[in-house]
């Protein structure tokens, strides 16, 4: 009796106020050029006298009509009598997925290296009613960050001292930025390499990407002519050095900062 009695009072409990389940937050966790790993946050409330659990979350991530990222929460989570519980839901999103889902016009408006997406799905609460599941929906700016890229690098000697047995150069970068925002790079090491062995090498507190383009980097170092040997000093003289350049250093962004390693091997032109 007492039973039946408990039962028809939560039937009329369950009539005047379902269980619902609302996202009310988005958050970056981790991201590189590649993924963005985030989380929303959903707020489970149970109105009812006895504890619910929220079995099963389901959902998805579109960005227009392309779903670029589901995901699937199947640990319980207890909703205690009359209280809320927040859910988190774990996204991992692919950049270049999430890139490719844009138009070009939709690419181009965005300005803030950030895609509009959606994230929907179903909470599934078990009730004694059997399970109950309740929509959700989120709209939020997901990350959308493209690599840059390095291209024409050159050295420049600028002076050479027999008698010191020193060349002071300069080493040219061109970097492409291709996000709509500036990029601040942070701790920036760069060098060439000849035959596998470090030519020049040096270091900057910061260098800044301009947004929608080609940056040129111009970096001036001093080498000890009489340590490199006589095949790279031929090199030099005849004005080409087959080896790798690199750039590298962490790259501020609104959300975390992402190691930047840009390495090109080839001919490079000595002035």
């Amino acid at each position: 009796m007492t039973r039946r009695l408990a039962l028809a009072a939560l039937s009329v409990s369950a009539v005047a106020c379902a269980p619902s389940a609302k996202p009310v937050g988005f958050e970056v966790d981790h991201m590189d050029w590649e993924t963005v790993d985030a989380h929303v946050d959903v707020r489970a409330v149970n109105p009812w006298p006895i504890d619910l659990t929220v079995r099963s979350v389901h959902y998805d991530v579109r960005v227009g009509d392309r779903v670029v990222a589901t995901g699937t929460v199947d640990q319980p989570h207890t909703v205690p009598a009359g209280g809320k519980k927040k859910v988190a839901l774990p996204l991992t999103v692919d950049t270049r997925a999430t890139l490719n889902a844009l138009t070009g016009e939709e690419a181009a408006a965005t300005g803030t290296a950030t895609t509009d997406a959606i994230v929907s799905g179903e909470v599934t609460f078990d009730t004694p009613f059997g399970p109950l599941p309740i929509p959700i929906e989120y709209g939020h700016a997901v990350p959308v960050l493209s690599e840059p890229s390095v291209r024409a690098p050159v050295v420049e000697i600028k002076q050479a001292s027999l008698r010191k047995g020193t060349m002071d150069l300069v080493v040219g970068f061109t970097v492409s930025n291709p996000n709509p925002i500036d990029l601040t790079t942070k701790q920036v090491d760069y060098g060439v390499s000849f035959a596998g062995e470090s030519l020049v090498s040096g270091d900057r507190d910061a260098v800044t990407l301009a947004a929608d383009g080609p940056t040129k980097l111009r970096f001036p170092v001093r080498i000890d002519v009489g340590a490199l040997g006589r095949g790279a000093v031929r090199a030099f003289e005849r004005g080409r050095i087959s080896g790798e350049v690199w750039l590298s250093g962490r790259v501020k962004t609104p959300w975390q900062s992402i190691p930047l390693d840009l390495r090109r091997s080839g001919a490079m032109q000595v002035w």
